[in-house]
């Protein structure tokens, strides 16, 4: 799944990607690596409430994880909401 999900969203089609991670999250719940993958797809998607929603439950789930999101998304560097966001849960941490 996180393949064809990689697959999708590599190839222009995060709105497919995001659709496959959206089902494994159905059946693994509680996982940090598929909430920053689906933050990245949505980011991709201008899905901005939604990314920040779920970079917020991979963030309580697993800080240590969210380099994920930069690895998927680069950009997200750039964005001054979701840096802020990170670094106030390394403070937390």
């Amino acid at each position: 799944m996180l393949d064809y999900s990689e697959f999708y969203f590599n190839s222009g089609s995060p709105e497919r990607a995001i659709e496959l991670i959206l089902e494994g999250m159905g059946h693994v719940p509680s996982n940090a690596e598929l909430e920053y993958r689906i933050t990245a797809y949505y980011l991709e998607n201008k899905e901005r409430n939604k990314a920040y929603n779920h970079l917020v439950n991979g963030l309580e789930l697993d800080y240590e994880k969210h380099s994920i999101l930069l690895t998927f998304y680069p950009r997200a560097n750039e964005l001054e909401s979701i840096t802020d966001l990170i670094a106030l849960y390394r403070e937390d941490s």
